[in-house]
């Protein structure tokens, strides 16, 4: 019965376990493609003059269109790469940068047009965008010969990466051992699925956690408890200052109520194969 009974527990905690890793993965794609759009489009926005309304277009609606495709087709497909393309057209319009290859608005506004209708589904409201994205290109493109653009510069360097900073306080900068860091780093990246930590964090009670996934596109990992429901998803770097404090531990043999557990069903099958030799 014991035997049965763990075997049932463990068939439901994997099989919850996967039903994790598997929404894990789909908001770790999701994620990924959210920061890759807001990326791509504000380095072809950076230190650009561009019209406010060409602007909160780009970073809105043409924002949610990028988004889509990528979710659907992928960052490497032809619609993304055509998107873009799209994308850059708009903001040379926009901001009066002129070029050889730039086409005029009448040229994209069918593209763009068929884009928009992915995300709006009245009629109506592609038409009103598209004349409030014309009538904002033309003032530019005047404005332009007259050179009177006052358009505020777009500037987003004050926006930095997350690094080991985020995860130390400032006595543990200040004492780091790099090379001791760059080991636990190293080792955290290679950790495979199914190995056990113990987290102690000031002022909650020390928690087990079984590493059930590494998330390679926001590189991160997701922990799940014994029964297989999340534990939590933290950065390489997070889990590597947390291993620097010893706030985690590697705890190799799992934990104490599946070692119990085994114990008990090893003496059980024992017991059993000496009573069916006699």
């Amino acid at each position: 019965s014991l035997i049965n009974a763990l075997a049932a527990q463990t068939d439901r905690t994997n099989k919850l376990e996967i039903r994790v890793i598997e929404s894990e993965q789909g908001k770790d794609k999701t994620e990924h493609a959210r920061r890759l759009v807001n990326q791509l489009l504000a380095d072809r926005l950076q230190g650009k003059k561009i019209h406010p309304h060409c602007q909160a277009f780009l970073l809105e609606t043409w924002n949610k269109i990028l988004f889509q495709q990528m979710l659907k087709h992928g960052e490497n497909s032809d619609q993304v790469k055509n998107s873009l393309a799209i994308t850059q057209h708009v903001i040379h319009l926009s901001s009066g940068m002129m070029v050889n290859n730039t086409p005029s608005f009448s040229q994209i506004i069918n593209p763009i047009r068929e884009r928009l209708l992915d995300i709006h589904a009245s009629q109506k409201q592609v038409t009103r965008q598209l004349s409030q994205l014309q009538a904002a290109i033309q003032q530019t493109s005047v404005e332009a010969t007259q050179g009177s653009l006052t358009y505020p510069t777009f500037d987003q360097t004050h926006q930095e990466p997350t690094t080991i900073v985020d995860f130390l306080s400032q006595k543990d900068l200040e004492s780091l051992d790099t090379v001791l860091f760059s080991d636990l780093l190293k080792q955290v990246e290679q950790l495979t699925p199914g190995t056990w930590f113990q987290f102690t964090c000031p002022g909650q009670p020390k928690q087990l956690c079984k590493l059930a996934s590494q998330l390679p596109l926001s590189n991160s990992l997701l922990f799940t408890h014994a029964n297989g429901q999340k534990a939590k998803t933290v950065s390489l770097e997070q889990l590597a200052s947390q291993l620097y404090r010893t706030e985690a531990v590697p705890v190799h043999n799992g934990p104490l109520l599946d070692r119990a557990l085994r114990y008990a069903t090893n003496r059980l099958r024992s017991e059993m194969a000496i009573q069916t030799t006699y």
